[in-house]
């Protein structure tokens, strides 16, 4: 049996802020989930992050990797989009949003993996990974928007169902 890490007092004493896990705006999601791929790709020009100086700790950076470069470009369009207090930090509804993406993004990688067969009709692969593209089906983007979210992730089930739901739908409107 493999060994569990302990987690630190400070770990499990963390809270998600309130509406760290609410539904997001389907067509803001949907947006937002494209810019991601696109600023993780290498489509679209994304600057190379800037380091930061957090008191207490000191200068701190972030690696220039796919998902930080689509997160940054994420952040930067609802920083613009909806703007706020950089002393406050990011509005709750816009780490919702952002959570949402990464939740699916892991959920995507772990179907790809084999080890989440429930959604395979809403992923297809071109070619072998990673050198293949990724295709993904709107219904279960759009599904991800609004589907139950918690700190265990998405409730798969109620994802697909409402993933199922919007691809009748958009089915019935193509007779």
């Amino acid at each position: 049996m493999p060994h569990k890490k302990k987690k630190s007092r400070k770990e499990k004493d963390w809270q998600p802020p309130p509406g760290f896990f609410a539904a997001a705006n389907p067509e803001e999601f949907k947006f937002c989930f494209a810019l991601m791929n696109a600023a993780s790709s290498g489509k679209m020009s994304v600057p190379t992050p800037r380091s930061l100086l957090i008191d207490g700790i000191g200068e701190v950076s972030l690696t220039n990797t796919p998902r930080n470069r689509g997160m940054l470009a994420v952040t930067k369009h609802l920083s613009e989009t909806h703007p706020h207090d950089p002393e406050v930090g990011m509005p709750p509804e816009s780490m919702a949003l952002c959570n949402r993406i990464l939740e699916l993004g892991q959920l995507i990688c772990r179907s790809l993996e084999g080890k989440e067969p429930r959604i395979e009709k809403y992923v297809s692969r071109e070619g072998e990974i990673p050198a293949g593209a990724v295709e993904i089906a709107e219904p279960l983007v759009e599904a991800a928007a609004t589907a139950p979210i918690g700190e265990g992730g998405f409730d798969v089930d109620r994802l697909i169902a409402i993933a199922d739901q919007l691809l009748a739908a958009q089915d019935a409107k193509t007779f």
